[in-house]
């Protein structure tokens, strides 16, 4: 981790951080040398507390993780709620959230949603189905270090 200046050909001056993550190069533009040393400050600590490799977690979109969460679970699953379950993704959750981030998936979020599914005219049943679903494959992505509570238990 280091603090690099860099001056814009029109003279202004912003601070870069480089950084690694997972041996990855990686670096974040700051305009202040004050608001970049804070940042490298704070990717130390991460670093040796252990946080480092958490620092992307929930960046990957639900539809990418619910492919993952789908290939370990169905195998496991009676047949009803198999077809339970693939009825609320592709009907309920993909449609509404599919696109979102995990760490965007808030409790805000999953009343919005909720909200939404109602208004389209879905059954109090439905919603608590798909609700029921959604919650499994968050837990899911608490257990496996995705994101850090599941919103839909919130």
């Amino acid at each position: 981790m280091s603090v690099h200046k860099k001056v814009k050909a029109n003279g202004d001056i912003s601070w870069q951080v480089r950084y690694r993550v997972a041996g990855q190069n990686r670096q974040q533009t700051l305009v202040t040398k004050k608001q970049a040393e804070a940042f490298d400050g704070s990717l130390r600590m991460k670093r040796l507390t252990g946080e480092m490799a958490k620092i992307d977690a929930g960046k990957r979109l639900l539809y990418e993780f619910g492919e993952e969460w789908w290939e370990t679970v169905s195998g496991q699953l009676a047949t009803a709620t198999r077809v339970n379950y693939s009825n609320c993704w592709n009907n309920h959750i993909m449609p509404f959230l599919g696109e979102l981030p995990l760490r965007e998936i808030t409790p805000r979020e999953i009343e919005r949603w909720q909200s939404d599914l109602a208004r389209s005219g879905r059954s109090n049943p439905t919603i608590k189905k798909a609700m029921q679903t959604l919650q499994t494959c968050l837990q899911k992505a608490v257990v496996w270090g995705e994101i850090q509570v599941n919103p839909v238990r919130e």
